[in-house]
C-alpha cells in the first residue's frame, strides 16, 4: 500500500543526500565562473592601467618631452612599407582582423581595451599607432580566450593585420616577459612595429593574478594595398 509522507516525517535519506549533492554542484559552478570573471576583469584593469600617464607628468611636461625628442627618420615610409590612416576608429569600433597562422588563429581588433573589447577580441592601445603606421601599433587580448597558445609563437612567424587601409604584414622578432609597471611595452620605437601582449604565466588556471606581461614583438615587413 502506497504511503504518503507528511510534514512531521522525516525525510528519507537519499532525498537529503540528492540536494546536498545538487547544492554542492551549484556553489561549485558559481565559483569557478567568479574566478574566471575575477581573472577577466584583472586583465582589462591592467590593460587600461597602460593607458593612463604617471600622475606626476603633467600633460605640458609630456608634450615638451616629445618636443625636445628627435623625430625618426621616415625610412620605411619614403620605401612605401609604411601608411597612414585618414580616419582613426573611435572606441568599439572595429579595426581589423589579426591572423596568426602558427597558432590557426583570425582575431577581430577593436579599438580600445575595455572589457567590451577584449571580450570580442583583441583591442588597440588608442595611444599607440594604427596597424601599418611608422611606430609602435599595441594589441592586448586575454590568455584565456586569444592568447591561449601564445607560447608557440615563434620568431621568424608571421602576423597579419587585414584592415580597410590595407593588409599589413608583420614578422615576429622577439618574445619577453615584461612587469606590469613596464610602460616601455606602448612607448614610441621609432620604427614600424607591432607589439602583441597578453597576461603571463599564460596559464590562467593554475597561475591566479597575473602581475606580469607576455610581450609578442614584430617589424612591419610587407603592405599590400
Amino acid at each position: 500500500m502506497e504511503r504518503y509522507y507528511y510534514l512531521n516525517d522525516p525525510e528519507p535519506a537519499w532525498k537529503k543526500g540528492l540536494l546536498i549533492l545538487i547544492g554542492l554542484i551549484g556553489l561549485g559552478g558559481l565559483g569557478f565562473s567568479g574566478y574566471f570573471g575575477i581573472q577577466m576583469w584583472s586583465e582589462v584593469q591592467q590593460a587600461q592601467a597602460y593607458e593612463k600617464p604617471k600622475p606626476e607628468e603633467s600633460l605640458a611636461a609630456q608634450m615638451a618631452k616629445s618636443e625636445s625628442q628627435p623625430e625618426p627618420e621616415p625610412d620605411l615610409a619614403d620605401e612605401g612599407t609604411s601608411t597612414v590612416w585618414e580616419e582613426r576608429p573611435s572606441t568599439g569600433k572595429k579595426v581589423g582582423t589579426l591572423i596568426i597562422p602558427r597558432i590557426d588563429a583570425e582575431i577581430p581588433i577593436w579599438e580600445g581595451t575595455g572589457d567590451r573589447e577584449l571580450s570580442k577580441g583583441v583591442g588597440h592601445h588608442q595611444t599607440s599607432v594604427l596597424p601599418g603606421e611608422g611606430d609602435n601599433c599595441v594589441l592586448a587580448g586575454h590568455r584565456e580566450t586569444a592568447f591561449r597558445r601564445a607560447k608557440e609563437i615563434q620568431r621568424g612567424d608571421e602576423m597579419t593585420i587585414q584592415t580597410r587601409e590595407g593588409t599589413f604584414i608583420y614578422e615576429v622578432q622577439k618574445t619577453w616577459v615584461a612587469d606590469e609597471k613596464d610602460k616601455t611595452v606602448i612607448s614610441s620605437v621609432g620604427e614600424p612595429v607591432l607589439r602583441v601582449y597578453t597576461c603571463w604565466p599564460l596559464s590562467a588556471l593554475y597561475s591566479g593574478y597575473a602581475p606580469k606581461r607576455y610581450v609578442m614583438e614584430a617589424e612591419l615587413v610587407e603592405v599590400k594595398k
